[in-house]
Order: structure tokens, then C-alpha cells, then sequence
């Protein structure tokens, strides 16, 4: 009983949360030892929780893989304050890349 109990409040609380992982892809000259410092400038955006940067520099591509921090959810939440890619657009076009495609990642 105990344990039903225990799985119970595990999936009402796991329910009023979510988190959400995107993708975007850009190009441009990157210097690898710059990395790091772009994953931590690019976290103090809002509602970003964490950042990743994938970089192949022979093709001057990249991935940037940003968490956003978990929210509580609601209908009224997730319909008005849906995530906008611009702040992101913004910081990768500010440090001379160019952004060149934004999705989503399942989870």
C-alpha cells in the first residue's frame, strides 16, 4: 500500500513539471578553445537551464543544445509563455554565426 501511495505522488509530481530540449544549428568561423565560454554566456539567457556546443571546425558547423529550466505546468502556461528562439537567433548572430535551423528534441 505504501509503495502505491509512493508512486502515486511520484507521478502527480513528475506531471506538473516539464522540461524542454532544443536544437539549433548554425555556421561560422568558431574558435575551439571559445567553446566553454559561449556555453556559459549562452546559459544566462532566460530560462535556459543548460547549454551544449557540438563543433565540427572542418565544415564550420555547429550544434547548440539548450535545456530550458522546468517550469511548473499548466494549460494557461504552456499556451501563453511558449519558448521564442529569438534570444538565441540574437546570441549566436552577436558572436558572428549563423543560425541555420531550430527544432525541438523529443524526449
Amino acid at each position: 500500500m505504501k509503495a502505491l501511495i509512493v508512486l502515486a505522488l511520484t507521478l502527480l509530481v513528475s506531471s506538473n513539471s516539464f522540461s524542454q530540449t532544443y536544437l539549433f544549428t548554425f555556421s561560422g568561423e568558431l574558435d575551439p578553445f571559445s567553446i566553454t565560454k559561449l556555453e556559459n554566456e549562452c546559459s544566462q539567457l532566460k530560462d535556459v537551464k543548460s547549454t551544449k556546443i557540438k563543433y565540427k571546425p572542418e565544415s564550420h558547423k555547429g550544434e547548440l543544445y539548450v535545456t530550458l529550466i522546468e517550469k511548473k505546468k499548466s494549460v494557461r502556461t504552456e499556451k501563453d509563455e511558449s519558448f521564442s528562439p529569438i534570444p538565441l537567433k540574437s546570441f549566436l548572430l552577436s558572436k558572428n554565426l549563423s543560425p541555420l535551423s531550430f527544432r525541438e528534441l523529443k524526449k
